[in-house]
């Protein structure tokens, strides 16, 4: 790679970043509740999420990847929003975060959740 195409990638770099943070910081918090579910339903002891309603995504920043923070069961948590194929959203949901919730697979759980501010 040339000096001239670093420079550009740097560029277009910063401005996605000042985008990037720009929505970060238009994000609301979110409260709602819903069941904990295996992200692949046919992999026993994978990934666990929790389906966002549709009308929250928006506020969050949209239907793209990126990291939450908030409380799950009123316990502190971090996890990560994710697509999902159909059209749907969610955020993951830690082994460790389940069980300072005092949750599992396949119960109701209360997630209240933001993206973190952006840093500087």
């Amino acid at each position: 790679m040339d000096a001239r195409t670093r420079r550009k990638g740097a560029a277009h770099w910063r401005e996605s970043e000042r985008r990037i943070g720009k929505a970060a910081t238009m994000t609301e918090r979110a409260e709602f509740t819903g069941r904990v579910r295996r992200f692949k339903e046919d992999a026993p002891g994978g990934l666990a999420v929790v389906d966002v309603p549709a009308e929250l995504v928006g506020p969050l920043g949209g239907r793209r990847q990126y990291r939450v923070t908030g409380t799950l069961n009123g316990s502190p948590y971090t996890g990560s929003a994710m697509l999902v194929a159909g059209g749907g959203f969610c955020v993951s949901v830690s082994k460790a975060a389940l069980d300072a919730a005092g949750a599992g697979v396949g119960d109701e759980v209360t997630l209240a959740i933001a993206r973190p501010a952006p840093d500087g």
